[in-house]
């Protein structure tokens, strides 16, 4: 029988086992973790604990230390430290060789881990988005590898402080940090070795970022990038669709207490929507989209635009953007980097509204800046209501710094601002600007300062002019104000020539023009029906078909003549041979033997009057000419048309015309003789030039018609019909007027080429 006092010991021995049996079974679990050596707070709702790793002791200046496992929990910002003594586990700070930050940690504070030099390794987690003054300064310096510093996929880290990585020794590893857009002054100070790898999003490296000190360190410093152009300091470095991180040292030229600044630029062409041509490290301007794509790159909003002046775009063809809503280049954000037109041109330009900068670009800055070769044909620029605080140029609105050169502005008008200028309107601030072999020919510049070249130059800009031309006609002056001449500019003077002369002078468009006291040699081109009888001009002598130029403007004519016999092609038509004829110098006769007839026409609703006028064509009149063969002859016969006129809706041209000079800007439609879908008659032109001596007739392009049919006096006609027209030989009186009904009066006719007397 058991006693109840030894009942009691039993009872306790069994409570103590168990007691124990718990303490040692948690122990073991604490084991595990590591035994903890202090713990303690490091910021509002930060706590921080050292606990021994497990890893084997190791000496360190004669002393054996235990490796210590530093953890931070919670969430906020780390306390920031005035002296690296004043972090709580300081006096552990050698024994620490793993560092765990928690996610929800938002700020590494001041001098965290100042001197923790046997950390092994760091991950940033995604949720810090500062690092302050010195919170790794060499880490990793004492181990055997140096520290690898990570950050997490998704950083968002935005900034880093001076000295965070000073002595730092390692691979610091910041690719995920694509928030974080500059390395500040001193932040890399001393870094001793291996690897810093910096993110796409990087844009700038401060001067003295990787400051050496005392001893030159000189770490690899990478870019990450990927599906992009990589520029840095303004030069193309690389291409690739391919993840790379591109080595930039030498860019820093790391020496001894200093290094230098580096600006880095990535341009991703699904963004810009152009091709890239490697071979040259350009950006591929083919068509008008492609054009429409680089001038929306550069109207992005702030948060996306990239400014980078090793940037360059090329023209590979004449674009012409009438059909496309244009804003200059660089209003939002200023144009940087080199445009090359590569010699073609941009006509259709037209832009009006309230802006303050006008031209093919609106604002250009840039040391490094070039834009070059290429050729404006009529640009349109102007303020919608007149403010004198606006600038308009042909090439350039506002220019700040770079280079203009082998640009040329042809026709067009630049008005209603404060400063107007062929090539640019408004030079300022000091940057040095150049203006190099541009030419500005046929452009109204109408500024309250303008100048042919350059609108207005301010106090303070340094530009210089060489080599230019600049047409009088367009504006007397070069610039309105000072500018530094870097000579060879000279003025051009029009040479306005008649139609069928050419001459070797300078063309820029529909421009003829000369320098003074050049040699202009003449030539004469054959004019289809004229022969050529020599040249004429109120304003110069021309011996020999050439003459010096004066100092002023010269138009020069040619003396032309009808020839006597010509000799008309025509189309055949379903057995009848039609053509359109016209001269407005002479008067012909349709050849006697020729089956043929001229008519004039009316146009009336979808429908085109023939009027019968007979054989005899005045000068002037457009006219239809239906005949039984493909070559019909005429004979100049003035005398015979000298009285007559004829209602008439058709036009003609001596000279091969360009359409649109003839359609008022097409608001009218411009209509030909031709076969379209086996529908013979008139129908719509398009085509860019009316050939010569051809007849036509435009109406409103808002009657939408696409053919007109052909009726003969007010009757539906039949091709075959005309025949029969045609074969009955209308009678002439002497004069070549058709004479209709059947009762002549005495006199003499003409009837199927021959006389016929009625008595």
């Amino acid at each position: 029988m058991v006693k109840k006092s030894q009942t009691k010991k039993l009872m306790f021995s069994k409570t103590a086992m168990m007691l124990l049996f718990v303490l040692l079974t948690s122990a073991t679990a604490w084991a595990e973790k590591g035994d903890v050596v202090a713990t303690g707070t490091c910021g509002d709702n930060l706590t921080w604990t050292l606990t021994e790793n497990g890893e084997a002791d190791f000496t360190y200046n004669s002393r054996t230390y235990t490796p210590l496992t530093l953890t931070i929990t919670g969430t906020g910002a780390m306390t920031d430290y005035a002296a690296s003594g004043d972090t709580p586990w300081w006096s552990n700070s050698n024994a620490i060789t793993h560092l765990e930050l928690p996610e929800g940690l938002t700020h590494v504070g001041n001098r965290a881990f100042f001197l923790n030099s046997f950390i092994q390794s760091v991950t940033l987690p995604v949720s810090v988005t500062s690092i302050g003054e010195s919170a790794f300064v060499s880490v990793g310096s004492h181990t055997s590898k140096g520290c690898t510093f990570t950050a997490a996929k998704g950083s968002k880290l935005t900034s880093i402080a001076t000295d965070a990585f000073r002595s730092f020794s390692g691979n610091v590893d910041l690719r995920n940090c694509t928030s974080l857009t500059t390395i500040g002054e001193k932040v890399f100070e001393e870094y001793r070795k291996n690897t810093v790898y910096l993110p796409i999003s990087i844009r700038t490296i401060k001067k003295d970022a990787f400051y050496s000190g005392i001893i030159s360190y000189k770490p690899t410093v990478r870019v990450s990038y990927k599906n992009s152009v990589l520029y840095v300091n303004g030069a193309f470095k690389a291409f690739s669709t391919k993840a790379m991180n591109t080595v930039i040292t030498s860019f820093l030229n790391l020496k001894k207490k200093s290094s230098d600044a580096v600006s880095i630029c990535q341009i991703f062409p699904d963004e810009i929507k152009l091709a890239f041509d490697e071979s040259d490290h350009s950006f591929v301007i083919a068509n008008e989209q492609d054009f429409t794509n680089m001038r929306g790159y550069y109207s992005q909003s702030i948060n996306t635009y990239q400014s980078c002046e090793g940037i360059k775009f090329k023209m590979i063809n004449d674009l012409d953007l009438s059909n496309i809503s244009f804003s200059p280049i660089g209003i939002l954000h200023s144009f940087v980097g080199h445009f090359d037109g590569q010699g073609h041109t941009i006509s259709g330009l037209y832009f009006a509204d309230s802006s303050n900068y006008y031209g093919l670009f609106g604002c250009v800055d840039g040391a490094n800046t070039i834009i070059e070769n290429v050729t404006l044909i009529n640009p349109v620029f102007k303020h919608s209501s007149y403010n004198r605080s606006t600038f308009a140029g042909g090439i350039v609105g506002e220019f700040y710094k770079g280079t203009i050169r082998n640009c040329n502005v042809v026709g067009g008008s630049l008005s209603n601002v404060g400063r107007a200028g062929g090539i640019v309107g408004y030079a300022c601030g000091n940057g040095t600007k150049s203006i190099i072999n541009c030419t500005v020919v046929g452009t109204t510049i109408n500024g309250e300062l303008s100048g042919c070249v350059v609108g207005y130059i301010g106090s303070e800009a340094s530009t210089t002019i060489s080599n230019c031309l600049y047409d009088v006609d367009s504006n007397e002056k070069i610039c309105s104000s000072r500018f530094t001449n870097g000579g060879g500019n000279t003025p051009l003077y029009r040479l306005n020539l008649g139609s069928g002369v050419t001459s070797d002078a300078l063309t820029y468009g529909n421009y003829n023009v000369a320098t003074q006291r050049s040699i202009i040699k003449l030539e004469a081109n054959n004019r289809d029906g004229y022969e050529f009888g020599g040249f004429n001009s109120d304003d110069v002598t021309i011996e020999n078909g050439q003459f010096t130029m004066p100092d002023k403007s010269v138009s020069v004519t040619a003396k032309w003549e009808a020839k006597n016999e010509i000799s008309l092609k025509a189309s055949m038509i379903d057995g009848l041979c039609w053509s359109t004829f016209y001269c407005g110098d002479a008067g012909y006769r349709i050849a006697d033997g020729e089956e043929a007839c001229a008519y004039t026409a009316t146009v009336s609703d979808d429908k085109i009057i023939l009027h019968m006028l007979g054989r005899v064509i005045p000068k002037g009149t457009a006219v239809i000419i239906v005949g039984e063969d493909n070559s019909i002859s005429m004979t100049r016969d003035d005398a015979s048309a000298a009285e007559y006129s004829a209602v008439n809706d058709l036009k003609g041209v001596d000279l091969p015309t360009a359409r649109t000079s003839l359609t008022s800007n097409d608001s009218y439609r411009l209509y030909m003789l031709s076969n379209k879908n086996n529908n013979f008659g008139f129908h719509s032109f398009a085509a860019a030039n009316v050939p010569a001596r051809k007849a036509f007739f435009t109406v409103p392009a808002s009657a939408n018609a696409r053919s007109f049919s052909m009726v003969f006096d007010e009757e539906a006609t039949a091709i075959r019909q005309l025949r029969k027209t045609v074969a009955e030989s209308p009678v002439y009186d002497l004069n070549g007027r058709v004479v209709r009904g059947n009762n002549l009066k005495p006199g003499v006719y003409i009837k199927g080429g021959k006389k016929v007397v009625i008595k």
